[in-house]
């Protein structure tokens, strides 16, 4: 997935492929065929269960583009770069992150940086994750008009279970829209 964009082009790779609804679908497809294999008698509801869930992804992915349209042009921030695959899918941009992966400490001209892209963009929100403490968000943006929220790009707020999929991408969306919109 090319994802060569914005001001963090330069971080490594994003695993958060779940992100975009192009690759929930194939994975449907694939553990259905895969399921199907393992236990053929079942085969035939693995794959309806499978076109039953991609119609499910199309219609939540619809819903979610035309919800982010008027928020596409408005910049926002990240604690690290995890959400490309959501903002590849979605037409929203982060224009910068602090980290620039889950591990790495930001260096103080990685602060230095992303507090000079934050008025440069006019970002109005940064968004912590619930994983990570937001103090060093909040830090940040000290004495700038920015709004601290949460993203929760892995669901661990999320119980598990069939609707999980669907309530992560719905909480991204109406995280970014609540904040981005207000």
């Amino acid at each position: 997935h090319g994802h060569g964009h914005g001001a963090h082009a330069d971080s490594p790779h994003d695993p958060h492929g779940w992100l975009d609804p192009d690759n929930a679908r194939l994975w449907l497809d694939a553990i259905a065929a895969t399921l199907g294999t393992l236990d053929p008698d079942n085969a035939a509801r693995y794959a309806a269960n499978a076109d039953a869930g991609r119609d499910e992804i199309d219609a939540l992915e619809a819903r979610l583009a035309e919800r982010l349209s008027p928020v596409r042009a408005r910049p926002f921030a990240v604690f690290h770069d995890s959400v490309r695959y959501f903002e590849a899918r979605f037409g929203v941009t982060a224009a910068t992150a602090l980290s620039p992966d889950d591990a790495t400490a930001p260096s103080p001209a990685r602060w230095g940086a992303v507090r000079d892209a934050l008025v440069r963009h006019g970002v109005r929100c940064a968004f912590a994750e619930p994983q990570h403490d937001p103090a060093r968000l909040h830090a940040l943006v000290d004495r700038l008009d920015v709004v601290v929220a949460t993203l929760d790009p892995l669901g661990v707020t999320l119980e598990p279970g069939p609707a999980l999929y669907g309530e992560l991408l719905e909480g991204m969306g109406e995280a970014l829209l609540g904040c981005l919109d207000g």
